[in-house]
């Protein structure tokens, strides 16, 4: 399973077990369409690795499949009780209003966002088990599973990212690229400084450790075109830009 080094970063999902009893919800009934899309997506987790059995644990959820307007479905896990129960990561997030301002006078561009980006970070190993979810025995042979990798809907999950960001792009943030999480902004003020700065980040994400077929920066960014912005359009963004200050 590729991903950030565990030396890096882990997921911990430290509990008050005081206030918060642990939780164990009964398997909920689904329609028969939905759980089609349910076994597609818990086997194709467990086809990446992202999953593993687990039969022994205090706290379960369910899956709550999202039906979306294309006939989509995404799947997501009930952790509202286990959100209740994990202690607060205070590790603050940048102020979007800051990002937007640091971006003026540059004219060169790079828009990156992690592919399963949260994925990418594994669980502490004695934690996994508080990620247990259920399911039928429709979907496999097995009904319990726990996430081996950080999943989407954790309470600190965003704060756990944006501090493997900033372990790992310290020395480049706020010079030439901006980071929200797992949304990444490379910026230049000329072409040539671009591509310096996009070789510069290739080699970052080569110590990140995502996947060793990973794309160079540069090479994407010699196949990117220009994006123009119409008036209307840059009205907008100076609406977005007033809105913080009001």
């Amino acid at each position: 399973m590729l991903g950030l080094d565990p030396s890096i970063v882990k997921h911990f999902l430290p509990l008050d077990t005081e206030k918060f009893l642990p939780k164990r919800q009964h398997l909920w009934r689904q329609r028969a369409d939905l759980l089609l899309h349910i076994k597609e997506k818990v086997v194709k987790q467990i086809d990446a690795r992202f999953l593993e059995v687990c039969n022994y644990s205090e706290r379960v959820a369910n899956i709550v499949p999202v039906e979306k307007k294309n006939g989509n479905v995404r799947v997501c896990i009930d952790y509202r009780f286990l959100n209740k129960a994990s202690l607060k990561d205070n590790f603050p997030l940048p102020h979007i209003d800051i990002l937007v301002d640091n971006t003026a006078r540059h004219t060169q561009f790079s828009f990156m966002d992690g592919f399963f980006g949260y994925n990418q970070i594994q669980m502490a190993e004695e934690d996994k088990v508080k990620t247990t979810f259920i399911t039928t025995t429709f979907i496999t042979m097995w009904g319990t599973f726990c996430y081996k990798v950080m999943p989407f809907g954790l309470k600190n999950a965003g704060a756990t990212y944006q501090r493997a960001m900033v372990t790992l792009f310290h020395d480049m943030m706020h010079k030439v690229i901006k980071v929200y999480v797992d949304d990444m902004i490379a910026k230049s003020k000329e072409g040539e400084d671009h591509l310096i700065n996009a070789n510069h980040s290739s080699a970052y994400f080569a110590k990140m450790q995502w996947s060793k077929g990973m794309t160079s920066v540069r090479k994407l960014l010699i196949q990117s075109r220009h994006i123009w912005f119409s008036r209307r359009c840059w009205s907008h963004l100076h609406r977005i830009v007033l809105s913080f200050y009001t």
